[in-house]
């Protein structure tokens, strides 16, 4: 059985989210979220709660009383969903042209991130 930390990981790893992105979504420090995944420290049960909303799983997959695991995705923001309904009425070639222009911003934000 995975620990609460590694559902955690998988769970964001699974959504190819970086933990400052997860962490500002819920409203926590990086380094706490980090306590969380590498099972140094257990969310309070406020913070459990927005972490089974924002992942929309139900508490006791993290829990491990059911290990069934369940889809989970996201909560998305109305943006989010706005983005994602354009992307869906796209052909093939569209939707390979968006992958890769956001693909590039993403490595492009990084390296300026690191600067």
């Amino acid at each position: 059985m995975d620990s609460m930390g590694q559902q955690l990981r998988e769970l964001r790893e699974d959504l190819g989210l970086m933990q400052t992105v997860v962490a500002k979504r819920i409203g926590i420090s990086n380094k706490v979220l980090s306590n969380f995944e590498n099972d140094v420290r257990l969310p309070d049960l406020h913070t459990f709660k927005l972490l089974c909303e924002f992942y929309n799983v139900s508490s006791d997959l993290l829990l491990e009383i059911n290990t069934k695991h369940r889809p989970h995705t996201p909560v998305l923001t109305d943006d989010e969903r706005r983005i994602l309904a354009y992307y869906q009425k796209f052909n093939e070639l569209n939707k390979d042209i968006a992958k890769g222009y956001l693909a590039n911003l993403y490595k492009e934000q990084q390296a300026n991130e690191g600067q």
